[in-house]
Protein backbone atom coordinates (compact mmCIF):
# COMPACT_ATOMS: atom_id res chain seq x y z
CA UNK A 1 0.00 0.00 0.00
CA UNK A 2 2.95 2.51 1.09
CA UNK A 3 4.46 1.22 -2.27
CA UNK A 4 1.19 2.25 -4.70
CA UNK A 5 1.25 5.60 -2.53
CA UNK A 6 4.77 7.03 -2.83
CA UNK A 7 4.60 5.81 -6.98
CA UNK A 8 1.20 7.98 -6.97
CA UNK A 9 3.03 10.58 -5.33
CA UNK A 10 5.96 10.34 -7.57
CA UNK A 11 3.83 10.32 -10.60
CA UNK A 12 1.63 13.51 -9.51
CA UNK A 13 5.03 15.38 -8.57
CA UNK A 14 6.83 14.34 -12.00
CA UNK A 15 3.60 16.05 -13.65
CA UNK A 16 3.53 18.87 -11.49
CA UNK A 17 6.94 19.53 -12.31
CA UNK A 18 6.91 18.61 -16.46
CA UNK A 19 3.88 20.59 -16.91
CA UNK A 20 4.09 23.52 -18.91
CA UNK A 21 4.89 27.16 -17.32
CA UNK A 22 1.65 28.70 -18.79
CA UNK A 23 2.72 32.85 -18.90
CA UNK A 24 0.22 35.23 -17.37
CA UNK A 25 -2.25 37.26 -19.69
CA UNK A 26 -0.30 40.41 -21.18
CA UNK A 27 -0.87 43.77 -19.26
CA UNK A 28 -2.53 45.78 -22.12
CA UNK A 29 -2.92 49.53 -21.75
CA UNK A 30 -3.27 52.64 -23.87
CA UNK A 31 -2.34 56.00 -23.24
CA UNK A 32 -5.40 57.93 -23.06
CA UNK A 33 -8.86 56.89 -22.96
CA UNK A 34 -10.13 59.75 -25.24
CA UNK A 35 -8.38 60.08 -28.30
CA UNK A 36 -8.93 64.10 -29.67
CA UNK A 37 -5.34 64.18 -31.19
CA UNK A 38 -5.34 61.78 -34.24
CA UNK A 39 -3.66 58.54 -32.81
CA UNK A 40 -2.94 57.27 -29.41
CA UNK A 41 -0.86 53.98 -28.26
CA UNK A 42 -0.99 50.82 -27.38
CA UNK A 43 1.82 49.06 -24.94
CA UNK A 44 1.75 45.88 -23.29
CA UNK A 45 3.94 43.75 -21.33
CA UNK A 46 6.36 41.68 -23.57
CA UNK A 47 8.36 39.20 -21.00
CA UNK A 48 10.19 36.84 -23.81
CA UNK A 49 7.68 36.14 -25.79
CA UNK A 50 7.73 38.45 -29.22
CA UNK A 51 5.07 37.71 -31.01
CA UNK A 52 1.59 38.38 -30.19
CA UNK A 53 -1.92 39.06 -31.57
CA UNK A 54 -3.47 42.43 -31.41
CA UNK A 55 -7.66 42.40 -32.09
CA UNK A 56 -9.86 45.26 -32.43
CA UNK A 57 -12.90 45.74 -32.79
CA UNK A 58 -14.84 48.80 -34.91
CA UNK A 59 -15.58 50.30 -31.72
CA UNK A 60 -12.05 50.74 -30.44
CA UNK A 61 -12.07 47.84 -28.18
CA UNK A 62 -8.51 45.76 -27.96
CA UNK A 63 -7.43 43.10 -26.59
CA UNK A 64 -4.02 40.81 -26.83
CA UNK A 65 -2.16 37.20 -26.63
CA UNK A 66 1.02 35.71 -27.19
CA UNK A 67 1.20 33.88 -30.15
CA UNK A 68 3.04 30.50 -29.18
CA UNK A 69 2.35 27.06 -28.79
CA UNK A 70 2.20 26.54 -25.31
CA UNK A 71 -0.68 29.77 -24.79
CA UNK A 72 -4.19 29.06 -24.04
CA UNK A 73 -7.32 30.26 -25.23
CA UNK A 74 -8.31 32.19 -22.10
CA UNK A 75 -4.46 33.86 -22.11
CA UNK A 76 -6.16 37.14 -23.57
CA UNK A 77 -5.50 40.52 -21.78
CA UNK A 78 -8.01 42.67 -19.93
CA UNK A 79 -9.76 44.67 -22.78
CA UNK A 80 -9.02 48.30 -23.38
CA UNK A 81 -11.43 50.32 -24.71
CA UNK A 82 -10.04 53.86 -26.50
CA UNK A 83 -12.89 56.55 -27.51
CA UNK A 84 -11.75 58.14 -30.83
CA UNK A 85 -13.57 61.64 -30.72
CA UNK A 86 -12.98 64.57 -33.30
CA UNK A 87 -12.62 68.08 -32.41
CA UNK A 88 -15.76 70.00 -32.49
CA UNK A 89 -17.34 71.81 -35.72
CA UNK A 90 -16.58 75.06 -34.03
CA UNK A 91 -13.03 74.39 -33.29
CA UNK A 92 -12.15 73.42 -37.06
CA UNK A 93 -13.73 76.11 -38.41
CA UNK A 94 -11.31 78.51 -35.92
CA UNK A 95 -8.72 76.57 -37.24
CA UNK A 96 -9.88 77.01 -40.95
CA UNK A 97 -10.00 80.87 -40.53
CA UNK A 98 -6.46 81.03 -38.88
CA UNK A 99 -5.64 78.59 -41.70
CA UNK A 100 -6.64 81.44 -44.41
CA UNK A 101 -5.54 84.64 -42.08
CA UNK A 102 -1.77 83.09 -42.06
CA UNK A 103 -1.92 82.15 -46.30
CA UNK A 104 -3.71 85.94 -47.15
CA UNK A 105 -0.59 87.20 -44.28
CA UNK A 106 2.08 85.05 -46.62
CA UNK A 107 0.26 85.93 -50.02
CA UNK A 108 0.42 89.90 -48.95
CA UNK A 109 3.73 89.87 -48.08
CA UNK A 110 5.37 87.98 -51.44
CA UNK A 111 2.82 90.56 -53.18
CA UNK A 112 4.45 93.81 -51.53
CA UNK A 113 8.02 92.16 -51.32
CA UNK A 114 7.97 91.38 -54.97
CA UNK A 115 6.66 94.98 -56.14
CA UNK A 116 8.75 96.76 -53.83
CA UNK A 117 11.77 94.44 -55.68
CA UNK A 118 10.75 95.54 -59.20
CA UNK A 119 10.69 99.19 -58.17
CA UNK A 120 14.19 98.80 -57.15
Amino acid sequence: MINHLCRFLSFVCTLVISAPAWSAAPQLESDTDVATAGYYRLEWNANEVKDFILEESQDYYYRVRELNTQSREDGWSEVVHVQVQHHSLTRALLFFVIGAIVFVATLAAIIVGNRQASNN
